[in-house]
């Protein structure tokens, strides 16, 4: 075996080599950079022109933008305030407007009722359909509260009871607008002898009859709370009672002419008629309401708490509660048939029901208003009080067409 341990080991060339190698790179990749670099500077040099324009360019822009959007909420701005601008001066002109209108009015307000209190000898005339004229004026083109002052007092210095009357209608018409009432009162505990308490001169075996018909025909038709303006109105039209029936003793030529204006032109015309109520019945309801027949106009004549007139009417009303009233006129006048007649049209009302209501509808004006309110507050409890102190005139001195 030869004997190596004092040979001398050969040094490593392979590590020399790769010091060498690493250097020669890393002197190239210097190279490389700053080869790299220098094109970089030349295009960044070259190029520098165009990179600040394009900044400049950018920034315009940019400036531009923010600049319309300045301008556009500005002009918004502008356009608002502008607008409340004009709506102000729009408000200002329209309160102005609205100021010398109702300057206007109430000048001519003043004007009208110093005028009515000026001429109140010739607003009390016995011309009553010249005072329903007048007094529709005053109700709709003066305030209520000067209306009220109107109405009232002409009612006081009336020439009759009719003008009185009238008067009086349209005060309670007045006086119900300014204190606004409910609408309906409930009288469920209505009985004959709450009635009877309230007007003893109703105590009689007759008044009493009908009275509880009244009652009974309000129940069947689902009005019990609507029974004290039954009452109030069948009362007021049959004076307490004491007419159902129109047999048309009237008491002058006068006053025949002053109903039946379109029939007589004037009281000599109507003297003919005086004492002889068939005639005149037949005179001023022939060819009317249904009346066909020489003798209708006296067959069916007004009765009933409705005052119902023709034949047309009589029949209708017949055929309402079940009962012959064509071939039966005069069964009207009794008792339940007239108490289910009235029953039976205010059934037929619209809603909700009130004095002022029921008399519009059946009557077409406020004739009768001030005398049923008046007793309807009588049996109403409760109600407000615009009759109080009102010397009203009953249906008889009022219509004197019923006794």
């Amino acid at each position: 075996m030869p004997d190596t341990s004092k040979e001398s080991p050969d040094p490593p060339q392979s590590g020399a080599s790769s010091l060498e190698e690493r250097k020669f790179q890393l002197e190239v990749q210097k190279f490389e950079f700053e080869k790299s670099k220098s094109r970089g500077l030349r295009f960044f040099n070259s190029n520098l022109g165009v990179i600040i324009t394009a900044i400049i360019g950018t920034a315009t822009i940019a400036v531009s933008y923010l600049q319309l959007q300045i301008n556009r909420e500005s002009s918004a701005n502008q356009l608002v305030l502008q607008g409340s601008i004009s709506d102000a001066q729009l408000n200002l002109e329209k309160s102005k407007a609205s100021a010398a209108q109702e300057k206007d009015e109430r000048t001519f307000q003043f004007d009208v009722a110093r005028l009515m209190l000026e001429r109140q000898s010739d607003i009390n005339t016995e011309e009553v359909k010249r005072v329903y004229y007048l007094r529709e004026i005053v109700m709709s083109a003066l305030p209520n509260p000067v209306g009220l002052m109107i109405t009232r007092r002409a009612a006081d210095h009336a020439a009759d009871d009719r003008v009185r009357s009238a008067w009086l209608d349209g005060f309670v018409k007045l006086s119900l607008t300014e204190t606004r009432l409910p609408a309906t009162t409930q009288q469920p505990s209505i009985s004959v002898n709450y009635v009877l308490a309230r007007y003893p001169t109703l105590a009689t075996p007759d008044g009493k009859n009908r009275i509880a018909d009244i009652l009974d025909a309000a129940r069947e038709f689902g009005l019990t709370e609507s029974a004290a303006i039954i009452l109030a109105y069948a009362l007021f039209t049959s004076d307490f009672l004491n007419g159902y029936d129109q047999y048309l003793n009237v008491a002058s030529a006068e006053l025949i002419a002053a109903v039946f204006p379109s029939i007589f032109t004037n009281p000599s015309d109507a003297k003919p008629f005086l004492g002889n109520a068939r005639s005149l019945a037949n005179k001023v309801y022939s060819g009317r309401f249904g009346n066909v027949g020489p003798d209708d106009g006296w067959n069916y004549r007004g009765r009933g708490y409705l005052h119902t007139v023709g034949k047309a009417n009589y029949a209708r009303s017949g055929a309402l509660i079940g009962i012959d009233l064509v071939g039966r006129p005069e069964k009207l006048a009794e008792s339940k048939a007239a108490a289910r007649e009235i029953a039976a049209a205010f059934a037929g009302l619209s809603r909700p029901i009130t004095v002022d209501g029921v008399v519009r509808q059946f009557n077409g004006r406020l004739l009768g208003l001030a005398g049923i309110q008046g007793i309807y507050e009588k049996l109403a409890p409760g109600t407000l009080k615009v009759t109080e102190g009102l010397t009203i005139p009953s249906v008889g001195k009022s219509c004197a067409l019923w006794c």
